[in-house]
């Protein structure tokens, strides 16, 4: 068992809190003014987190190096009584690190789709 601010939770392979990087302080910040004001925002944030621990929302993978990857793995129930035990700040955290992970995958592929369209630019034939 894990203590999360005087909680109860149960260790789940794979998460692992990392550090707020500037990049998710900056989507930190973004993310309250999604939040709806007639919303609790600790009911938005369980009911975000719940829907994240069920599938990338990008891709719907499960990437390993995704925080709720070991969270996947584990029935409706054991999740959201793990999802209990977290603090506002964790739930925050969460929402901001899929977020920030959604924006860079979006830029990637990007990215990837500008640097195919240049490639098959240059195969064509000169007239």
């Amino acid at each position: 068992m894990l203590q999360f601010g005087g909680r109860r939770a149960v260790a789940v392979a794979g998460f692992r809190p990392r550090g707020m990087t500037t990049l998710g302080i900056e989507c930190l910040d973004s993310l309250h003014g999604r939040i709806g004001p007639r919303e609790d925002r600790r009911v938005w944030l369980e009911r975000l987190a719940f829907a994240l621990s069920c599938k990338c929302p990008f891709d719907g993978s499960n990437p390993i190096d995704c925080p709720l990857h070991g969270l996947r793995y584990l029935n409706e129930i054991e999740c959201l009584d793990w999802l209990n035990c977290l603090t506002d700040d964790e739930l925050e955290y969460l929402a901001a690190y899929h977020l920030c992970c959604i924006s860079e995958k979006i830029r990637l592929l990007e990215v990837a789709t500008e640097e195919a369209r240049r490639a098959a630019r240059l195969e064509e034939p000169v007239e």
